[in-house]
């Protein structure tokens, strides 16, 4: 990769008024800050921009939190994508949590003030990871005059209400197996931070027990948590490690979002927005790829696995509120139907958003016939979003260059190492061949409704 000069103009504009304060950065470049658009965001531009600007949407904050402008994913990743020649830009956000609505608005506002202030992009390239990848998967599909393609990262491409009853699926079973008799709550949670404390202690309790241990996954399985070690590679085979890579899924992000992040989306929503209204669990945990390592669990468990799922089956099923499963469709459920070029990339073990999201994206855009504009890359790791930065800025350049093209680099159609970096460290760039398993609860919420 060539290196430019590292003079950027900075922007960081606030929430607020429209004034700015000009400052100099690390490495000279000039900053400037300010307060518009009732949102914080964040421009820098190259002393020689090579005419392209990246608009960057980051994942989900607490509700409670204020993001600054954000306009990469981290700032290793800004410093080699500004070298290269490429502006950077990125909102704060308007508003935290599930905060897709307002933050489709707040990225067309930054968009609207670097035209402004800069001048207009020869191309830009929307981008964005976990919440923020599914804001930019729809960016793209709404608003073709105002990208040129689109990086969506480790996002929930299945759409929001496929998403959240995948997490209703998986907390419904952790309950139900678990703790039928707790104060834990699947919807209509009171006090996120005391129930996400409780769901923490019960599956604590549970991954002390062989019992616990097979109910554990068997809910796992029902959400499609990956069996890989959230560090990496997985190295050991067989059940048990599989079920412990599953735990730690449970206890760094899945809990959480369970039975945290839902309370916010139900008030913001105006109502529950999920629903397991006529949904079999065997059938969901054939469909589940683990099947074989739930049914292990349970032998040496000496547990009757098919008494579970009787209990599952016989357990009172929740609804959605309809009103509430329209906003998840609007805010957001991408429709696949593509107008510009669209690389995702995503870890094949990926415990917050599963890779079966890039499954159901896929089908979608199939079913419009738009596949010839979608390519997906994968990285053969574990964890949420757990990206190098070389493996980002890589996938960015493929992207640029699809767009100047029009063809797709061949190192992307093979899922392989790109050429520049063939003799770089290896642990740098891991991409690899992989198909997704589909989504457990496939089909469109138009034709699913509650």
């Amino acid at each position: 990769m060539t290196r430019l000069g590292l003079l950027a103009l900075v922007l960081l504009l606030v929430a607020g008024c429209g004034t700015t304060v000009a400052a100099t950065g690390p490495g000279g470049a000039r900053e400037r800050g300010g307060y518009t658009l009732g949102a914080p965001y964040r421009i820098e531009v190259p002393a020689r921009w090579n005419g392209t600007l990246l608009l960057y949407s980051h994942g989900y904050a607490s509700a409670q939190s204020q993001m600054p402008g954000t306009d990469a994913p981290s700032r290793q990743v800004a410093t080699s994508l500004l070298a290269a020649g490429y502006a950077l830009a990125g909102s704060g956000y308007s508003q935290q949590g599930w905060s897709v609505e307002q933050a489709l608005g707040d990225q067309l506002g930054v968009l609207d003030a670097f035209t402004a202030r800069v001048g207009r992009p020869r191309q830009t390239i929307a981008w964005g990871s976990s919440m923020g990848g599914l804001v930019t998967a729809l960016l793209a599909e709404r608003h073709p005059d105002r990208f040129q393609s689109a990086l969506p990262m480790c996002g929930g491409l299945a759409g929001g209400v496929t998403v959240w009853n995948l997490r209703l699926d998986g907390a419904f079973a952790f309950r139900t197996l678990l703790a039928p008799r707790s104060d834990l709550q699947v919807t209509g949670i009171r006090d996120s931070t005391a129930n996400v404390r409780l769901a923490k202690s019960i599956a604590k309790q549970a991954q002390a027990t062989p019992a616990g241990r097979a109910r554990l996954a068997l809910a796992a399985a029902i959400q499609q948590l990956p069996t890989w070690l959230p560090k990496g590679l997985q190295d050991e085979q067989g059940a048990p490690a599989q079920e412990t890579a599953q735990y730690q899924s449970w206890r760094l992000a899945a809990l959480g979002a369970d039975f945290g992040n839902r309370a916010e989306l139900e008030q913001r929503a105006g109502g529950d927005p999920s629903w397991n209204t006529g949904v079999d669990y065997a059938h969901t945990l054939q469909q589940s790829g683990a099947q074989a390592e739930v049914a292990r669990l349970y032998s040496q468990a000496g547990l009757d696995l098919q008494g579970d799922l009787d209990r599952l089956a016989r357990a009172p099923r929740l609804s959605a509120n309809g009103r509430a499963v329209r906003y998840l469709e609007r805010f957001g459920t991408p429709t696949g139907r593509l107008r510009v070029p669209v690389l995702t990339l995503h870890t094949v073990a990926d415990g917050q958003n599963s890779p079966t999201n890039e499954a159901s994206y896929a089908s979608a855009v199939a079913a419009n016939g738009d596949s010839a504009l979608l390519r997906q890359l994968f990285v053969a790791r574990g964890g949420h979003c757990t990206f190098t930065p070389a493996e980002q800025v890589d996938a960015v350049g493929a992207l640029s260059e699809r767009v100047e093209s029009g063809r797709w680099p061949a190192w992307v159609e093979a899922s392989g190492v790109p050429p520049d970096h063939a003799a770089g460290p290896p642990a740098a760039v891991r991409f690899v061949s992989f198909r997704p398993s589909p989504v457990s609860r496939p089909g469109k919420t138009s034709t699913a409704r509650p």
